[in-house]
C-alpha cells in the first residue's frame, strides 16, 4: 500500500491498495476555492477516509471496499465540480495507478 495525501490544502493520509486508483478529490490541487467548495471537498475526503478506514494490505475485501468508496467519492466530486474537472483528475489517477503497476512489474520481471 502506498500513502496518498489529498490536495487542496486539506491534510489526509490514507493507505492506497497496490494499483488502485485514488478518487478525484484526492488529486484536486486547486489552491483557492470559495469556502463552500472547500467545505464540500473536506466532507467528501472525510467520508472517503471513514469508508476505507481499517483496510489492511492482507484484507481480502480491501479492493472491493476501496473501489466502492472511490466510486461514491468520485460521483460526489463529479456532481459538485463538473465532468471536465472530474475527467481530468480521473485520467491522472488512472495513469498513476498504471505507472505503479508497470514500475513494480519491471522490477520483478516477467
Amino acid at each position: 500500500m502506498n500513502a496518498a495525501t489529498a490536495g487542496s490544502g486539506i491534510e489526509l493520509k490514507i493507505d492506497v491498495p497496490f494499483g488502485a486508483k485514488v478518487p478525484a478529490v484526492v488529486l484536486d490541487t486547486a489552491e483557492e476555492r470559495p469556502a463552500p467548495q472547500q467545505a464540500a471537498l473536506a466532507e467528501i475526503l472525510a467520508d472517503f477516509s471513514e469508508d476505507v478506514a481499517g483496510i489492511t494490505p492482507d484484507s481480502p475485501d480491501a479492493t472491493r471496499i476501496w473501489e466502492q468508496a472511490r466510486l461514491r467519492a468520485d460521483e460526489r466530486y463529479r456532481i459538485l465540480f463538473g465532468d471536465d474537472a472530474f475527467n481530468a483528475l480521473t485520467m491522472k489517477a488512472a495513469v498513476e495507478a498504471l505507472q505503479e503497476k508497470d514500475s513494480t512489474s519491471a522490477k520483478t520481471g516477467p
